[in-house]
């Protein structure tokens, strides 16, 4: 993933706007829906905090410990409790927050200092491109501010509905114009094109030049007889506002680690796991599994013989991770408490024993 070329927002986020869909920043995966963008960031990155102090990338200079502490200073916890979990003394955690934030405004002063030389890069995002377009197309660099000063300029708000004054010059005007006429089309929805003509005709009179444009610059879509039309482009826009509401309610919801269960309900064998967020963890298996993550190991191959509907999933035990510091290591000790009690290997599951840890 080419990191450098994200901005801030979507660097925390998690991902990116590619053509008409969200892009995960870490994979390759793609959604046109909120809600599944960030059920994946969690399921398979464990969520878009985790997945961006542990990126893989030379941009990423945190150490794992530094990594650790920030994850422990996004869950609120007091600098006497990290201090406990840590063995150290709460004046160290406090300095190092100390040197959390020097650092942030070192990085403040330099990127001033790089736009004092070589210029300032507008930070302002623009509106996703059509799948048609290419990113050089500068008639589709059109930013949230453009957005708004052209269509007030050109548009008439009335309660007969949205219309269009007179059509300017201009072909980036034009595509400005086109991204809230389409809003007048909704997803999923065939228009026959009489229907198609009574509402481009409702907004301006020449509604062909305005039908043709649509369909140019890959807003709607039809058919080759040309009697059918659809909606293809931008449904992304319509969410932002719920999409926000989301991502606000994930970070209130409390994190549970644990220990999960998945049983062959054919030969009766388990397999044992402990993770660091049980939430919609059934959904992270499934995906690697359909799509032959695991290989030629014994349960990717009983699911490709015996299918999904073969297999069942469970949480056995669960804590919240408010209060834990060493992550990876309570996993560990999970592990190896769970596999003694029962014993997931050989004919009974299909994990593999232990090697003896320091």
């Amino acid at each position: 993933m080419d990191f450098p070329n994200l901005n801030i927002d979507e660097l925390v986020q998690g991902y990116h706007q590619s053509g008409p869909q969200m892009q995960c920043n870490y994979c390759s995966a793609t959604f046109t829906d909120a809600a599944e963008m960030a059920a994946h960031l969690e399921t398979i990155h464990d969520g878009a905090l985790t997945a961006l102090l542990t990126a893989d990338t030379k941009y990423n200079t945190l150490t794992d410990n530094q990594s650790k502490l920030l994850q422990a200073f996004s869950r609120k916890q007091k600098d006497q409790t990290i201090a406990d979990q840590l063995e150290v003394s709460a004046s160290t955690i406090r300095h190092q927050k100390f040197t959390f934030r020097e650092k942030a405004k070192q990085a403040r002063f330099y990127l001033a200092q790089y736009q004092a030389v070589f210029g300032v890069q507008s930070t302002e995002d623009y509106l996703p491109i059509p799948p048609m377009a290419t990113d050089n197309d500068d008639r589709f660099r059109i930013t949230e501010t453009e957005y708004a000063k052209t269509t007030q300029k050109y548009f008439e708000f009335t309660d007969g509905g949205l219309v269009l004054t007179r059509l300017p010059k201009g072909q980036k005007k034009i595509i400005t114009l086109l991204y809230r006429i389409s809003d007048e089309f909704t997803f999923n929805t065939k228009y026959a094109q009489p229907d198609v003509d009574a509402k481009l005709k409702a907004i301006y009179f020449d509604y062909g030049i305005i039908k043709r444009y649509l369909i140019d610059y890959g807003f709607l879509a039809r058919t080759t007889d040309n009697r059918t039309y659809w909606r293809i482009f931008l449904k992304e826009l319509t969410i932002m506002t719920d999409h926000k509401a989301l991502k606000d309610a994930y970070k209130l919801q409390p994190t549970y680690y644990g220990v999960i269960q998945i049983t062959n309900t054919v030969n009766h064998k388990i397999y044992i796991d402990t993770v660091p967020n049980t939430k919609n963890r059934w959904n992270y298996y499934k995906f690697n599994l359909k799509n032959h993550i695991y290989g030629h190991s014994p349960l990717q191959a009983d699911w490709d013989t015996m299918g999904e509907d073969a297999f069942t999933f469970d949480v056995l035990w669960e804590e919240k991770t408010d209060d834990v510091v060493n992550l990876r290591y309570e996993l560990r000790e999970l592990k190896k408490k769970w596999f003694e009690k029962l014993q997931p290997f050989g004919d009974k599951g299909y994990n593999t024993p232990l090697k003896e840890l320091k």
